[in-house]
């Protein structure tokens, strides 16, 4: 069957004969993390949704009473449309778990990756990424317009290094996943405090004077670790 771009179906061709197409399959979720595909109830072991939230009757009337209240639908950036009632509360919430002044919300954990990189660190300065690094995290780094360093995963010795040559830098920015989502490993944050300024609790930003910044993505920590889900 003839296409527009015939490389398309060269490079589909090549997936295939790979193993490496791959499609999208209809999943029905079903109550206590598990799902349905094919007609087959397996455990959904993929989904974000590993505390079962989603299917929560309190969330869901939350989220009706919500729709009720403000409407459906996004509105434009807080800054030129502001934000609502819902918002505010939401921030505050969640600044009191944290125990921080503040909480700012962004629509996904990718825009706060990249946006929070991005507020950081610009041309003049230097940002240390591990190489297993969610993609988030990676694409904020390179979108950041920072020189860019990756190191091998918690190859500790070589950030030091990396660190070192980088002393005169305006900025140095330190920037690796707490828990990797991929693998399941933790930072070695035994390891990590020996050097400066190295945060003691994942998730959070530490900057001291003439220390390197650092960012610990924590989401993967996040109501899993804690005696009370903090991370």
């Amino acid at each position: 069957m003839p296409t527009l771009f015939p490389w398309m179906s060269e490079e589909v061709a090549a997936l295939e004969s790979a193993g490496l197409r791959r499609g999208r399959r209809e999943v029905q979720p079903l109550p206590g993390g598990a799902c349905s595909v094919n007609g087959r109830r397996l455990w959904n072991f993929a989904s974000n949704d590993y505390l079962g939230l989603a299917g929560d009757p309190r969330v869901a009337e939350a989220a009706r009473a919500a729709i009720a209240e403000f409407g459906v639908g996004a509105r434009a950036s807080a800054l030129v449309a502001g934000r609502s009632a819902a918002h505010v509360r939401l921030e505050q919430t969640l600044a009191r778990f944290e125990g921080q002044e503040s909480a700012v919300l962004f629509p996904t954990g990718y825009a706060a990756n990249v946006g929070t990189i991005a507020a950081l660190v610009e041309e003049e300065d230097v940002v240390f990424c591990d190489r297993l690094n969610h993609a988030s995290l990676i694409d904020g780094c390179r979108l950041s317009g920072a020189k860019l360093r990756v190191f091998r995963h918690s190859d500790l010795e070589t950030l030091e290094r990396e660190l070192h040559k980088a002393s005169e830098s305006r900025r140095r920015l330190i920037v690796t996943d707490a828990i990797f989502s991929m693998d399941g490993d933790e930072q070695s944050a035994r390891h990590a405090r020996r050097i400066r300024g190295w945060p003691t609790d994942a998730g959070r930003l530490v900057v001291e004077q003439s220390s390197p910044a650092n960012l610990l993505d924590g989401a993967a920590t996040r109501d899993l670790r804690g005696s009370d889900g903090g991370g």
